[in-house]
């Protein structure tokens, strides 16, 4: 039985070269010319073809056209389809990691490697660091103006903006972390970022109860820890940072170097899409 995937996040910038890598396309569009006509003796032709290909098809009674009529329509691939045809084919080639609740495994069973596909159906919940990143971000943007311009403590203004229903055309960095029981002692994170969410889905649609496809970042084993600071300074260019003091940044927004480390046995999942 084949089961449709319909995503609530979808990232096709990541998801394209995957699916291109199969032989899979994503968003593609064929112009289809259709031409009808009629003929002398009453009779009519039809056919259609795709342009840059030979196929056509049609029939025709009667003879000797009169008139023609033509028309040009756009059959578009759509991306979750191309996600779809993506997950059966690794499913059938058995390439396609599987971390679910339901799924027990070992770390000996299904190697977790950097790079590798991998899909988690469990419960999952945004992490709190994903609004201190965001005060983060807006801190930053001063900072962009005036380096210099580092406050002391959270202003009033700062949270008030934070608070704010996020502007629709704002990315924002979604931190997501699965919360049901790890089968094998392991913390999953997942990376998201809020353009690709589809429709007029939020954050929100994307905690409890879904299915995670993506690529595997980093796995970090016990001993060691993977920091989220990249991911929530991208502003700061190299002579920026040698000029910022990034512990009184934190500092500034209630955040500490510690809140943005999380610590091993775990994996980092950049996520495609998610899907109920």
């Amino acid at each position: 039985m084949r089961i449709y995937r319909d995503p609530i996040y979808l990232n096709k910038e990541a998801l394209t070269p995957i699916a291109n890598s199969f032989g899979i396309e994503v968003d593609t569009s064929i112009e289809v010319d259709t031409r009808d006509s009629t003929n002398k003796k009453g009779g009519f032709d039809a056919k259609a073809t795709i342009p840059g290909t030979s196929v056509g098809a049609g029939f025709n009674i009667g003879g000797g056209t009169e008139s023609e009529i033509s028309q040009k329509r756009t059959v578009t691939a759509h991306p979750g389809a191309a996600l779809n045809n993506l997950i059966e084919k690794l499913q059938e080639e058995e390439s396609l990691i599987d971390l679910s609740d339901k799924q027990a495994i070992t770390k000996d069973e299904q190697a977790i490697t950097k790079s590798a596909l991998i899909e988690i159906e469990s419960d999952w919940e945004l992490s709190p660091v994903t609004d201190q990143g965001r005060m983060l971000n807006l801190v930053l943007k001063q900072l962009l103006q005036n380096p210099n311009n580092i406050p002391k403590k959270v202003p009033v203004e700062l949270i008030r903006d934070a608070l704010e229903p996020r502007p629709t055309d704002e990315n924002q960095k979604l931190i997501f972390i699965k919360t049901s029981e790890p089968t094998n002692d392991m913390t999953v994170i997942a990376l998201l970022d809020s353009e690709w969410l589809v429709g007029n889905n939020t954050e929100d649609d994307l905690e409890e109860d879904r299915t995670f496809f993506g690529l595997v970042e980093t796995f970090k084993p016990e001993g060691e820890f993977y920091s989220l600071e990249k991911h929530f300074t991208r502003g700061l260019n190299r002579a920026l940072r040698r000029k910022v003091d990034l512990k009184r940044l934190y500092e500034s927004v209630e955040l500490s170097e510690e809140d943005l480390k999380f610590h091993g046995p775990l994996v980092v999942i950049k996520v495609i899409a998610v899907y109920p």
